[in-house]
């Protein structure tokens, strides 16, 4: 009896023992499970990317740049994507460039076509740049139009008298040729614009090459030999490397298209008679400088 009892008291212990054993082993296999199945029981967190389209010249007069401003400010994405086809802008792009600047928000550049002077400005301030195969990249630098009519008014008898405080308030005009000092005077406000864009494009590119910084445009495939651009491909591309960027599926980023060009009625063009001859005349009268 007393011999019984102990082979069942060492069973006991034995099975005590294993269980104790086994105990650590169910813990890991438990938490093994929860770890490889996390993704199935717990949603990730979205991705919440803004979308900035932008198939137009970047100025003031085609885009909303107050409102753009302030959606790049705004701290409700996780990052930003320009979706460019523009041939460029004006001085207005400082504004945008100076707030990209100002934010560590990632952001990323699909040139959907075009990305030339100020837009390529706006796109050397992403993280990563990838362009169409097909797109034009570059034309780096700056230029001042100014119009001459002087000599077709004096064709059609037209007499232009201009009243003006200072000898210098009308540079720039159409009704009159630009002085030799004017001529230099507006070519060193191209240089001083173009040297800070210069500038800025070669430290953030890590460019050196006199022929990228030239002021000509190239081709994708050029543009990535030269640094211009990190990658060719299609819109596609540019999502997988984003959803890369966040360790994420492209299901799980949700983009916040946003558009910011100004919208005129389909009949402004037809009847807007005013406009058009407002327009004409800025082309005359007011000097711009070109980015």
């Amino acid at each position: 009896m007393n011999l019984q009892r102990f082979y069942i008291y060492r069973i006991r212990q034995i099975i005590r023992k294993k269980v104790f054993l086994l105990i650590p082993l169910f813990i890991l296999i438990i938490l093994l499970s929860v770890f490889l199945l996390k993704p199935h029981i717990l949603p990730e967190k979205r991705v919440r990317i803004l979308k900035i389209n932008i198939d137009s010249l970047i100025t003031s007069d085609n885009l909303n740049i107050d409102r753009l401003i302030d959606d790049l400010e705004g701290k409700n994405y996780d990052g930003i994507l320009f979706v460019l086809n523009s041939p460029g802008g004006n001085l207005d792009i400082l504004r945008i460039v100076n707030t990209l600047e100002s934010i560590d928000t990632p952001k990323f550049c699909y040139i959907n076509g075009e990305a030339t002077s100020a837009a390529y400005w706006l796109c050397v301030h992403s993280d990563y740049i990838i362009a169409r195969p097909d797109s034009i990249v570059g034309s780096i630098g700056a230029y001042i139009e100014v119009i001459d009519i002087s000599k077709l008014l004096d064709k059609i008898g037209i007499n232009v008298s201009i009243i003006k405080s200072t000898p210098y308030k009308d540079i720039g005009s159409g009704y009159r040729p630009l002085t030799e000092f004017e001529l230099e005077y507006l070519k060193r406000v191209v240089e001083r614009v173009t040297d800070d864009f210069v500038r800025d494009i070669a430290s953030r590119r890590n460019i050196s090459n006199n022929i990228s910084l030239s002021g000509l445009w190239f081709l994708a495939k050029d543009a990535k030999d030269m640094n211009l651009i990190d990658d060719i491909g299609e819109y596609e591309k540019m999502l997988d490397y984003i959803s890369k960027f966040y360790n994420t599926s492209k299901e799980n980023i949700v983009f916040i298209n946003k558009e910011y060009k100004y919208k005129k009625p389909w009949y402004s063009n037809i009847f807007n008679f005013r406009g058009f001859i407002e327009e004409i005349a800025s082309k005359v009268l007011i000097t711009k400088i070109f980015i």
